[in-house]
Order: C-alpha cells, then structure tokens, then sequence
C-alpha cells in the first residue's frame, strides 16, 4: 500500500514490525509532492526509496509519507531508517522521531552555551 493512514498505523502488527523488525537503510531516490490522500491538510511525499539490506542485496519500493514525519529527511539523497519483516518494509518513524529529539537537545545545549558565552564577555 502506497500510503498508510495513521489508524493503519496502530495496529499491532505495524508497531510489532517498527519494534521488532530487521533494521535496514533507504536512500532517497526520488521525491515529489503528493497530494492523492482524500481530506488530509498535511503535506505529504511520495517517494522512490532503495533500500538496502545487510546481505547485501537492495530493492526499489514507493511510499507516501508526511513531510512532518520525515523531518527534513525527504530531500533526494537522503537516508531514512527502515524496518522490514519479510516482504514488509516501513520506514522506521519512531527511529526518526527519536533521532530529531537528540538533534533538538543537542542544538538546545549549543545555543545555551552561546548565549552564556555572549553573556560572558559583556560583564565588566
């Protein structure tokens, strides 16, 4: 299925996929707006993804995904996180959302340590 309501999403064999499927890495081959979802307001992309599994080998699947969830991750080149089980493949949501909540804490502390630093060198 190109694109996956989030209620599809929440099923127990989605999130059994997400929790305990093989890891594997997709690069982004191609990316374009994709509007084919009947009332949804968020932006979504369909991609051509290929992915690479650990044995070497790699496959071409499509999909739709909100731009939101990708976090900055759907430009061409890109590489997403992926789960698979078999002939399922999804790309691994949580893994992106995790990874953006480190990049948010990490630019958090740099931009402490700056202003501390401006604040620093104003003191008399």
């Amino acid at each position: 299925m190109l694109y996956r309501p989030k209620v599809l999403r929440l099923l127990p064999g989605y999130r059994a996929l997400l929790r305990d499927g093989h890891r594997a890495k997709a690069v982004v081959m191609a990316e374009k707006m994709w509007w084919g979802t009947s009332g949804s307001v968020a932006l979504n992309a369909r991609l051509r993804l290929k992915v690479h599994f650990d044995d070497g080998t790699s496959t071409e699947i499509d999909r739709v995904e909100r731009y939101r969830e990708l976090g900055g991750l759907s430009a061409v080149g890109s590489i997403l996180p992926m789960r698979y089980d078999g002939d399922r493949i999804e790309v691994d949501l949580p893994e992106l959302r995790r990874r953006r909540e480190v990049e948010r804490a990490r630019d958090g502390r740099r931009a402490i340590r700056a202003a501390e630093a401006k604040l620093r060198k104003k003191s008399p």
